[in-house]
């Protein structure tokens, strides 16, 4: 897969994720109770931080240049 695909994809499921979670949270707190859809979306929002914190750490180990740090100098007349 190239990048254009990949970025097309990401950029689908994005917009997809845009659209269909206010109806979801909607319906969550619309049949549940106040308690469930605390927990619901708190454990959602758990779920989601432990899956991208996984995501990340993998390709900062695939990619060793993230982990060099780059310097920056400052030029021009402000220096």
């Amino acid at each position: 897969m190239c990048a254009v695909d990949l970025n097309a994809v990401t950029r689908s499921l994005d917009l997809a994720c845009k659209i269909l979670s206010p109806p979801i949270a909607g319906a969550i707190m619309t049949y549940g109770s106040r308690l469930v859809s605390a927990i619901v979306i708190a454990a959602w929002n758990i779920v989601s931080l432990i899956a991208e914190y996984t995501i990340l750490s993998h390709v900062y180990r695939l990619v060793p240049a993230l982990s060099v740090k780059q310097s920056t100098t400052i030029t021009g007349w402000l220096a």
